[in-house]
């Protein structure tokens, strides 16, 4: 029997990286199979960066379970490959 859950969500193209703006801020949104960590944005008013990054708003899965430290720098390197994949100046 397949698992419905595999089918739905299948693990190919995990971890990834997800861009959810709500105005002039939102979130970055670490995806990662069943599970997934928001880091808060906002567009710069300075036009050095396009977007002001606030990591220390990384603190807790969508699970509950707190982010690690070393889950943290998985997290903060995989949005600055996103970022740079993008063009996206980004002052972290």
């Amino acid at each position: 029997m397949v698992n419905i859950f595999n089918k739905l969500f299948p693990k190919e193209g995990f971890p990834k990286v997800e861009l959810r703006p709500k105005g002039r801020s939102g979130f970055l949104v670490y995806v990662e199979e069943a599970q997934e960590c928001a880091m808060e944005f906002e567009i710069s008013g300075n036009a050095e960066y396009d977007i002001l990054a606030f990591s220390e708003t990384i603190i807790k899965w969508s699970t509950g379970k707190t982010v690690s430290n070393e889950d943290k720098e998985e997290i903060l390197k995989s949005f600055k490959k996103w970022a740079e994949s993008k063009n996206y100046r980004v002052q972290w």
